[in-house]
Formats: C-alpha cells, structure tokens, sequence
C-alpha cells in the first residue's frame, strides 16, 4: 500500500456548471481510499464554491495525469485525469463541501473515515461555483491510498 497525490490548479469554472476536477480510476486488483481533499479559493468574488466527492461513473474526458508516490510508495497503479471538458456519469455522491470565496477546504480522513472506492471504479472531486472562476484561482489536490 502506497500514498499517492493528484492535484490541478488550471481549472476554469463556469457559472452553475458542475466541473470534474480530479478522477482518480482504480484497477481491477486494487481499491482506493481518499485520505486527504484539499480545495482552494484564490478568488476575490462573494460567491463561495461546492466542493463534491462521489464514487462510480463512466466516461468523461479529461487531461491524464500520473499520481505522484508520497515518500517510499511504488508507483500506482490507479490513474487518474483532471480538469473535464465532457463529463463523467453516474456518480454516487459521498461528501459534500461549501464554502466561501477566497477560502477552502482541508478535509483530513483517518482510520476508517476515509472514502473508499472499490477496485475497477473511480473516485471523482466535482466542483461547482455560483460565478464563473478562471483558470489558476482554484487548485484541487487529492491524496488517496492504494
């Protein structure tokens, strides 16, 4: 078992409009648990974020992105893609987050608490904004088990 982190900060919201952040899909020998969310705000606007975590879903189409290995850990064997331009379907919503602009999330999972995801599925970071935000004034990292 290894900890791994995937981050973006090159997500462009659009007002209203749900954006898969972070996909994280898991292969058919090995589960996943979110262990950490972090979610940031740089932006000066009133109007706050929704941060969401789901599992399952199919498709979608985003940018590949390898898991970074925290200290000793092998690389993964899960993948991962960022910032969505066609959306996945079908996610199971887990946890959900608000919060105001300029502010964020540090969501911290320990012992059991994490959100597991079973092997061959995936782990979804959805955010959606009341007003659009351009890219680089939100960053999204997840750090998962394996």
């Amino acid at each position: 078992m290894g900890i791994y982190t995937v981050s973006t900060n090159s997500i462009a919201l659009s007002a209203g409009v749900a954006k898969t952040a972070i996909r994280i899909v898991t292969p058919a020998s090995r589960r996943a648990i979110l262990r950490r969310l972090v979610v940031s705000d740089g932006s000066n606007d009133d109007t706050g974020l929704t941060a969401r975590v789901g599992t399952g879903g199919t498709g979608g189409t985003g940018t590949d992105a390898t898991p970074a290995p925290c200290g000793n850990a092998v690389a993964a064997l899960s993948t991962a893609k960022i910032d969505f331009s066609a959306e996945p379907t079908g996610m199971t919503l887990r946890e959900s987050y608000s919060f105001g602009a300029g502010s964020g999330v540090d969501q911290g999972f320990y012992g059991e608490e994490g959100v597991e995801v079973p092997h061959s599925s995936a782990l979804n970071i959805v955010l959606t904004s009341i007003d659009a935000r351009a890219a680089g004034e939100v960053s999204v990292v997840a750090t998962f088990e394996e």
